[in-house]
């Protein structure tokens, strides 16, 4: 009889957004979007890792198809491309302009950490599209 092991790494980083990014990405969007809080999702997502070295935002960009992203009969509405791009060149000009307000509030003495991710605020967005 053949034997295994096998091992379940269950050390996995949660989703948990910074509510100053939050509020930056909420304020921001909805200058040209309407921002509904979706309910809560057990689904796992990379991007919790980077959010473990800075704070971060995920957010989805729908436009109210009552189909998720796996699902065969999924299909992006073009017209929806409109918003995700002002949600990405919005939020990237406030975060830009916030950064900028801080460092010049600051010393000359910055100390910047080692790690790459640390220096960035990160903010994402997936697709739930409308058919």
């Amino acid at each position: 009889m053949a034997r295994s092991t096998y091992r379940v790494d269950y050390d996995t980083s949660v989703v948990d957004n910074d509510e100053e990014v939050t509020g930056i990405v909420k304020k921001i969007t909805e200058q040209f979007a309407t921002v509904v809080t979706p309910e809560l999702t057990l689904g796992a997502e990379d991007f919790a890792n980077y959010m473990e070295y800075v704070p971060g935002c995920f957010a989805f960009i729908g436009t109210g198809c009552p189909y998720e992203w796996h699902h065969p009969s999924f299909v992006v509405d073009d017209t929806a491309l409109q918003y995700a791009i002002s949600y990405f060149v919005e939020n990237s000009q406030a975060f830009t302009k916030s950064i900028s307000e801080r460092v010049n509030l600051m010393t000359k003495t910055l100390i910047i950490m080692s790690h790459p991710d640390v220096s960035s605020i990160f903010f994402s967005a997936i697709f739930i599209s409308r058919c």
